[in-house]
């Protein structure tokens, strides 16, 4: 959140106690609600989204079902880009944004049938099953991914120095959390003080899952052949 839009947002509470499903939450609001946001809020949004599952992937290797709010709110963020903003100009090589849509393909939410904002529902699915706006919000969230990815890789360290005081107090809120935030400010890595090597990185397998039965089920299939 403090590298996608931290000029625009402000952290209310940190946590990593469970809620409704989720393993953990970051809970935010603008500093000025009047404000027209450009593209790259919302850009933002979907990246701070995106980055909870980027980061199970990245240090735990595997994903929980914990994210799929995450996962929700940044397919619907997307769509609305799409289908409703005109928000779809994509600065990058055809090979890299048919990468970007194979990732962003697994990172699509399908929206949830709801009776209290049909409109809002009906906006989703008409996005999602047009074959040419799909595409496009599998690109915006393929995009993000590799974005939070190349962050939190570069960053690994720093995180992994906060994961004590988290164990200790399971929440930040008030100073505790502005102090956290001003430390995170001056310590991280942003994306634009990489060096092309951290710029240009990508995950292995394309964020691919290991099978972990597979060996087993090799082993089984030589034994009995």
């Amino acid at each position: 959140l403090n590298e996608f839009n931290g000029l625009r947002q402000k952290p209310t509470l940190l946590t990593v106690v469970p809620r409704r499903g989720s393993l953990g939450m970051v809970a935010h609001i603008p500093h000025d609600t009047r404000e027209q946001f450009p593209q790259e809020y919302y850009e933002g949004l979907i990246r701070t989204g995106i980055a909870s599952w980027v980061a199970e992937h990245f240090f735990l290797g595997e994903n929980f079902p914990g994210v799929s709010d995450d996962l929700r709110n940044a397919t619907n963020v997307a769509c609305l880009m799409v289908g409703k903003f005109g928000m779809t100009e994509f600065d990058c090589p055809e090979a890299d944004q048919k990468y970007y849509a194979e990732i962003g393909e697994v990172l699509i939410s399908e929206p949830e049938t709801s009776m209290f904002n049909p409109q809002a529902t009906a906006l989703l699915e008409s996005v999602l099953h047009n074959p040419a706006a799909r595409t496009k919000v599998t690109i915006i969230l393929g995009m993000a991914a590799i974005d939070a990815y190349r962050l939190i890789r570069r960053n690994a360290g720093l995180f992994l120095k906060i994961v004590p005081e988290f164990l200790a107090l399971d929440e930040f809120s008030g100073q505790r959390l502005t102090d956290l935030w001003q430390k995170l400010d001056t310590e991280m890595v942003s994306l634009d003080q990489m060096d092309e090597a951290d710029r240009r990185a990508r995950p292995a397998n394309a964020f691919a899952v290991t099978n972990t039965n597979a060996g087993a089920i090799a082993a089984f299939n030589a034994a009995v052949t």
